[in-house]
């Protein structure tokens, strides 16, 4: 479940920018801004809810795999997230002003 989530958090935006040309080739005006702003804010969101979640369960400091990424005879890489309290902090942090940021220029839009 938190690996999804984490998956969403860095998956959003990249599906926001492809929502947000596909309605902005459609419509003009505050609906494509909105949807630029959307996945903004819902990494914000989601950001929240996984550190509520890794601090309560104490899940600090853990290293998930996503999925094998290189795998030739005895060398293999994987792809995973370290996730520390530095890492939770800088990602509140991040898409927290991203997300203030985001609001601000719907004005502009």
């Amino acid at each position: 479940m938190l690996t999804i989530l984490l998956l969403t958090i860095v998956g959003a935006p990249a599906l926001g920018a492809i929502v947000t040309v596909m309605i902005a080739s459609l419509r003009r005006g505050r609906c494509s801004a909105w949807g630029a702003a959307s996945p903004v804010l819902l990494g914000t969101l989601i950001s929240f809810l996984c550190s509520l979640q890794l601090w309560s369960k104490d899940l600090i400091g853990r290293v998930m795999v996503i999925s094998p990424w290189i795998d030739v005879k005895s060398f293999g890489v994987n792809l995973e997230f370290a996730v520390d309290r530095l890492t939770i902090c800088m990602l509140l942090i991040i898409t927290g002003i991203g997300s203030l940021i985001q609001l601000y220029s719907i004005g502009y839009m």
